[in-house]
């Protein structure tokens, strides 16, 4: 039998097939935003309001900047970021809500619904191997970062569950290479937060009793870990590095020119939109550092920086969500978004490290979709942003 609150988990492989039309708004989240509206009142309500007042806030101390005030996509973003916030204002003790035994026969349908998508991809790919496949999903990236997730969640999926592993982590592996996603680097960086995250904590807890020995041992594993990212290259192909390759180029100068969008390949392309995203960002800190702009005002201000181009066309690329979720919060509230995002990070950890049986994956599966949006997808009503939000809630 199904337990409802975890309905939106079964619509995440529907991907963008069930989203309202000419939208991002998923069944996920509107169903997801019911459950926590009738059953987690409170926190939820308490949220909305907090984010509301900071928006109302944001607005009444930088009124003369915006271009204008779009109030229905203000209140809607309020709603889409509240689950968010809610997590911390719910979480007590981890892991209280659901039984593991609930949650088994959703892991089981999330690997069986996302092997046939594995094959419906892989049909794809032998069909035309020059194309990027997307399955359900609207973009290959979206659908590299779903993959992405469950590839995270056989990494912690308990012993019985051997046999499924062996099987399926290879080929998911090779699903999430033939997108040619970015968001292989969402699987990396969440794979070494969460194999390292229990020494490090250990080893950070133990540096207040100022012993030498500690403090060494936690620089040398720091030093291990930071040449493991620097030589990460080492072990992905080309193709991922060429992808991020001209944004560190870009960076040096903050410029980047084209001559035109539309015949530019998806690295360069992606860099354009990055640049926007950072650039939005920067101003927005430099404008109101501390509360930032208000929910919804991505794309709605005057920015006094931009990205240089030849074609003036590419400065509206993600314009209206700054391409990435950590630019999109950083922009809509500042620092306080960042401080914020250190204690949701902290106490999802927090619960991942007491987690048993299928809570484990399924928190691993959370923090993987959460570290992808903060990379590359800030639409905040997909299924994919707010199962990120969501399942911690749950759990």
């Amino acid at each position: 039998m199904i337990n409802w609150s975890l309905l939106p988990l079964y619509l995440l492989p529907f991907g963008n097939l069930l989203d309202i039309p000419s939208t991002t708004v998923s069944a996920s989240s509107i169903v997801g935003s019911a459950y926590l509206l009738f059953f987690k009142t409170k926190s939820y309500l308490c949220s909305l309001l907090i984010i509301l007042c900071i928006t109302v806030a944001s607005i009444f101390l930088n009124v003369d900047i915006y271009t204008s005030l779009p109030w229905s996509r203000i209140f809607l973003t309020s709603v889409y970021w509240s689950p968010y916030l809610t997590y911390l204002l719910t979480e007590t003790a981890p892991l209280s809500s659901i039984e593991n035994q609930s949650l088994k026969p959703l892991v089981k349908y999330l690997l069986a619904t996302s092997f046939l998508l594995g094959l419906l991809s892989l049909a794809s790919y032998i069909s035309d191997p020059s194309r990027r496949p997307s399955t359900t999903f609207g973009e290959p990236s979206w659908y590299g970062l779903y993959v992405s997730a469950i590839a995270i969640l056989l990494f912690f999926v308990p012993h019985n569950f051997q046999k499924h592993r062996t099987f399926l982590l290879p080929f998911f592996l090779f699903t999430l290479l033939i997108t040619r996603s970015t968001q292989i680097f969402a699987l990396i960086a969440s794979l070494c937060v969460l194999y390292s995250y229990p020494y490090i904590n250990h080893q950070l807890r133990n540096l207040s009793t100022l012993k030498p020995s500690v403090s060494k041992r936690l620089l040398i594993s720091l030093s291990i870990l930071m040449a493991i990212i620097i030589n990460i290259q080492l072990f992905i192909p080309p193709y991922f590095l060429s992808r991020i390759m001209p944004v560190i180029t870009s960076l040096r100068n903050f410029s980047l020119s084209v001559e035109s969008v539309s015949s530019l390949d998806a690295g360069v392309v992606s860099s354009i939109a990055f640049l926007n995203g950072f650039a939005q960002s920067l101003s927005a800190l430099i404008i109101s550092p501390i509360i930032g702009l208000g929910a919804g005002m991505t794309g709605y201000f005057d920015s006094n920086l931009s990205v240089h181009t030849i074609n003036e066309s590419a400065l509206q690329l993600n314009n209206n969500d700054a391409y990435s979720l950590f630019f999109r919060g950083v922009v809509e509230f500042g620092l306080l978004y960042i401080l914020i995002s250190f204690f949701w990070l902290r106490s999802l950890l927090h619960s991942f490290s007491f987690a048993t049986g299928m809570k484990r994956p399924l928190l691993a599966l959370s923090l993987c979709l959460y570290l992808g949006a903060m990379l590359k997808h800030p639409m905040l009503p997909s299924s994919l942003v707010f199962c990120a939000f969501y399942l911690p809630i749950v759990l």
